[in-house]
Formats: C-alpha cells, sequence, structure tokens
C-alpha cells in the first residue's frame, strides 16, 4: 500500500505544473486516447468475468487451464488501460 501511495499521490505531487489547459490543448491527450482505454477497460472486465464464470459453473476436465487463460488475459487488458 505504501508504494502504490508514493508513486501515486506523492511522486506526482513533486513534478512542475503542465501548461495550462486551453482551446488550443482540447484535441490533445485524453479526447484522443480514452476510446482505447474505455475498450480494453471493458475487454478486461468481461475476460475476467468469463473466467470467474469458467470455474464456477463450467467444471470440465479443462476448465481450469481456460479459466486461468481467460483471468490472465482479462488482468493485462485492464493493466494495459
Amino acid at each position: 500500500m505504501g508504494v502504490f501511495f508514493l508513486s501515486a499521490v506523492l511522486i506526482p505531487l513533486a513534478l512542475p505544473p503542465g501548461p495550462p489547459v486551453g482551446a488550443s490543448h482540447f484535441g490533445q491527450g485524453i479526447p484522443v486516447f480514452w476510446p482505447y482505454h474505455a475498450g480494453l477497460m471493458i475487454a478486461g472486465f468481461l475476460l475476467q468475468l468469463t473466467g470467474f464464470l469458467v470455474a464456477r459453473y463450467h467444471k470440465t476436465k479443462n476448465w481450469s487451464g481456460t479459466h486461468a487463460v481467460l483471468q490472465v488475459c482479462g488482468a493485462v487488458c485492464i493493466m494495459r488501460g
């Protein structure tokens, strides 16, 4: 928890402030990348949900391998988003 706090809260506070956001900066940054973020988060959530459902209800001989692949792929999508 301490490492997360340091990296997420204290380090950005130590950085100098960026340029002011105005009309000239509207087409850059967040508006460009939000569809990729949203798509990866939705895909990751659906993969995680499918992995949970496989582990809970689909008890075949290879359910564990399918569950692990779905969970890892979902986690990768969420971390990349």
